[in-house]
């Protein structure tokens, strides 16, 4: 998968704020491209945003 300039310019902007869901709206990239390509970028999530996403996690209820 190809990256141009602009989406990391972005993912280095924005991954730390707004984390590979919102930001896979944003760019035409899946959550786990995202994921993938801050990981090798050495771009982390603030903690807040960590922590938004560990509580939509729990709410999400088991199918069985």
């Amino acid at each position: 998968m190809v990256w141009s300039e602009e989406e990391i310019d972005l993912l280095k902007k924005e991954y730390p704020i707004r984390g590979d869901h919102t930001l896979s709206k944003i760019i035409p990239k899946s959550p786990n491209a995202i994921r993938i390509k801050a990981s090798r970028l050495k771009i982390r999530k603030k903690s807040a945003i960590i922590r938004e996403s560990l509580k939509l996690n729990d709410l999400v209820l088991p199918l069985f």
